[in-house]
Order: C-alpha cells, then structure tokens, then sequence
C-alpha cells in the first residue's frame, strides 16, 4: 500500500498544478490567491528539504516536480495579477526561510524544525485562498478540478504518513482536506450564481 500511496500522492500533487495553471491560462486568475502559490513554493521548497533530511524519498521526488509546476503557476497568477514583483519578492523571502530551516535541521538535535516547517507550510497554505473564496469577488480563475485533486491527494498524504508513522507528513491533511472541501464548495457556490444572473 504504501508503494502505491509513495506514487498516488506525488503525481496528484503535480496535477494540481497543471490544472490550475491550466485554468489560469483559459480563464485568467480572478479569484486565485497569489499567497497561496507562493506558499505552495515554500511548501515544495520545505519538503524537499524534509524528504532529504528523514530519508523519505517521495518527499524530495514530488516535490520536485510540485516546486517546479509551483513557480509555473505563480508566475502566471502573477502576470496576470500584473504584481511579477510579488512573484520575486515572494520567492525570495520563502527560499531563504527555508535555507535557514535546513541549515539548522542539518544538525540532528534540530532537524525537528523542518518537520515542524514542513507542517505548518501545508497548514497556513490555504488561508489566502480560503480568505478570497469567503471575500466578494470573482472566482472564475480558480481551478474546481485542482481543488478536488488537492482533497484526494490529501487524503493520500494522510494515509501515507500513517503508514509510515510520519506525523509531519499526515497531519497538514487533516488541515488540507476541510479546507480544499470549504474552497471546492464556495468556487462551486460562485459559479452557479454566476450561471445564474447570466440567464
């Protein structure tokens, strides 16, 4: 099961990303929350960090590619926000969080503070997304089929971290799973009131 969850996770954590970015370049990024992907950049960033620093080799591998597709998406919320200097201000203040982070979890009596990082970047990941899907505003940017695959690959990280006795990597999915539920349905809510005043 857990070889089968170590592949699952991973390539769902990706389709995410690609979903979004799709959804981004079709419809524009109304509603995304630059926040969130540049949180999602920090999250890559940390776990990477973490899957080297435990010996967890989805972590690193995942997150790779996640990091990658991360700054794709970034990017193009960014541009299409016209704020690409929240992009670079952004990425630079999160990789240097967790530089330090690992620098300081390189020595085994530390190496505790890049699970705790790597907990609480999934954790508050969410919450510029979750504030513009409660605000007023268009969310016609934001990716409904990204959301369903973020709750699925929550509920694969979940038992991932379960088997493998690793509470740093299941317990930012009992976080992550109401929450992308809570943006699934307030995104859903949005766009039947938008199909709605448009009849």
């Amino acid at each position: 099961m857990t070889g089968f969850l170590a592949v699952a996770a991973p390539v769902l954590t990706v389709l995410q990303c690609i979903f979004q970015a799709k959804r981004i370049r079709l419809a524009g990024a109304n509603g995304v929350a630059l926040g969130t992907w540049i949180l999602s950049i920090f999250c890559g960033e940390i776990w990477i960090s973490y899957g080297i620093l435990y010996s967890v080799p989805a972590e690193w591998e995942s997150n790779g590619a996640f990091l990658i597709l991360a700054l794709w998406v970034t990017y193009l919320a960014a541009k299409a926000h016209k704020h690409i200097s929240h992009f670079w201000w952004g990425l630079t203040g999160v990789t240097i969080v967790t530089t330090i982070a690992t620098l300081f979890g390189m020595h085994h009596s530390t190496k505790w503070v890049v699970g705790m990082m790597g907990d609480a970047a999934p954790i508050t990941m969410y919450i510029p997304q979750l504030r513009k899907v409660f605000g007023d505003g268009e969310l016609t940017g934001v990716s409904i089929g990204s959301y369903w695959l973020a709750a699925v690959t929550a509920v694969c990280w979940l038992s991932y971290g379960i088997l493998l006795h690793q509470p740093a990597v299941y317990l930012p999915a009992v976080i992550l799973l109401p929450a992308t539920v809570l943006i699934i349905k307030r995104v859903s809510a949005s766009r039947e009131l938008s199909n709605i005043s448009n009849q």
